[in-house]
C-alpha cells in the first residue's frame, strides 16, 4: 500500500498537470458556504500534507473510474474542509481529480 507521504509527492506533481473538480452541486455550495474563490479552493488542494489525512487509500468501485480514494481533513483559517482526491490518467498524463470539497461534518 501507497503511504501517504508518496501520494502527495505524486499529487503535487499532478497538481502542475492541472486539477479537475467534479461539477458537483454539493463541491460549489460548499466552496461558496466556507467563503473560498475556485483559485483558493486550487490554492489549497496544491497544499494537502500528511498532517491533514484522514483515511485511504479506498478502492473506487465505481467501475468507469479506477484509481484510489484518498480523504482529507483540512483546516483553513479556521474552517475544517472534507476533501476527497485521486490521480487520474489521460493521454499519458496524470492529473489531479477532487471528487468532494466542502465543510467538515464528522469527528476528530
Amino acid at each position: 500500500m501507497i503511504r501517504v507521504d508518496m501520494f502527495l509527492s505524486l499529487w503535487r506533481e499532478a497538481c502542475r498537470n492541472g486539477i479537475y473538480i467534479v461539477d458537483r452541486d454539493k463541491n460549489w455550495e460548499g466552496i461558496t458556504e466556507l467563503g473560498f474563490t475556485l483559485e483558493q479552493t486550487r490554492e489549497i488542494l496544491k497544499k494537502l500534507d500528511p498532517g491533514d489525512y484522514y483515511k485511504g487509500p479506498e478502492c473506487d468501485y465505481n467501475p468507469f473510474k479506477k484509481g484510489d480514494l484518498w480523504f482529507f481533513r483540512k483546516d483553513v483559517d479556521g474552517k475544517v474542509v472534507y476533501i476527497k482526491v485521486k490521480l487520474i490518467q489521460r493521454e499519458g498524463m496524470v492529473y489531479a481529480k477532487c471528487l468532494s470539497f466542502h465543510p467538515w461534518k464528522g469527528g476528530r
